[in-house]
């Protein structure tokens, strides 16, 4: 077997655009590992991809986080980096992935949350992305290192649970969003309620064990600008569906992370953009009446 220094785990869409940004450089050889074996090119098993990698990054759904990593925590290296993209919670938990990692990672193994405004369509369309590490400073070096050639462009913060925090909120809200431009609410309701986003999630993140300051930086309000508004952004489009009434196959990470967030979170009247996304999304009411008093505030 050819010794691999970088296993991306989930060959989605961000998985192959993160394939297609490193490779390129050639620094390093990259494996793939996906539960589809038609996205992948190789017979060996996660374990024995786990045992040679230095960095491992995370692209699959956050319900397969926890038996993904007990199953390759005995292969790991001591100075592995496990890179975390999700922005999802365990279900079985309610912990974010930050939260989930630090709880179930060897000791010796310390998670990078990679958040900010990473649109996979964006960077397979061969533009750039900007990412906010939240990890240990010690850690951010080889990070920062990996990607410098790279089209996504990431900045360090030590803020390791409100970057996860921020990015599970922010897809909350990029629903919202998107329900509200499907209810042609206009463009001057749309910054307001942008505004409002960040208010509210500035008051959850710090909740959620986050600092207050990581919610106005590329990890809450870069990534909420670029998901409550770009044509590529699954939650956005989400959110229209709601309101058009068109099937959703598959729910989003923010669909997903609703209903864990609403149980962790208890008594969420203070913040009103908040419940009216969980009125739409959880209990289907009807988006205009959902969103009255919201928007006549």
């Amino acid at each position: 077997m050819t010794s691999s220094s970088i296993l991306i785990s989930g060959v989605g869409r961000i998985g192959e655009a993160l394939t297609k940004i490193i490779a390129p450089t050639r620094q390093r050889e990259i494996a793939l590992w996906d539960t589809d074996s038609n996205k992948i090119n190789h017979s060996f098993s996660v374990t024995q991809l786990a045992a040679s990698a230095d960095v491992i990054f995370l692209c699959m759904p956050a319900s397969a986080v926890r038996e993904f990593i007990t199953s390759i925590t005995p292969q790991l290296k001591p100075t592995a980096q496990v890179v975390s993209l999700i922005k999802g919670l365990d279900p079985a938990s309610g912990a974010t992935m930050a939260e989930l990692l630090q709880d179930i990672l060897p000791p010796a193994v310390k998670p990078v949350m990679l958040g900010g405004p990473i649109l996979s369509g964006e960077l397979l369309a061969g533009r750039a992305a900007y990412g906010l590490a939240g990890c240990q400073p010690q850690v951010f070096p080889a990070i920062a290192e990996l990607f410098a050639p790279t089209l996504l462009r990431v900045s360090h913060s030590d803020d390791i649970l409100g970057v996860s925090a921020a990015g599970v909120l922010k897809n909350i809200y990029a629903l919202g969003l998107g329900i509200a431009s499907a209810l042609n609410v206009g463009d001057n309701a749309l910054g307001k309620l942008t505004v409002q986003a960040i208010q509210e999630m500035q008051a959850l993140v710090t909740q959620l064990g986050g600092k207050v300051e990581t919610v106005s930086s590329l990890a809450g309000l870069g990534d909420l600008v670029a998901t409550g508004f770009s044509p590529h952004s699954r939650n956005r489009s989400v959110g229209q569906a709601l309101v058009h009434g068109t099937a959703i196959s598959t729910p989003s990470e923010g669909m997903l992370a609703l209903p864990l967030l609403f149980k962790r979170l208890g008594n969420i009247s203070s913040h009103p953009f908040f419940s009216a996304v969980a009125l739409v999304v959880q209990q289907r009411a009807t988006a205009a009446v959902a969103y009255q008093e919201l928007l006549r505030a």
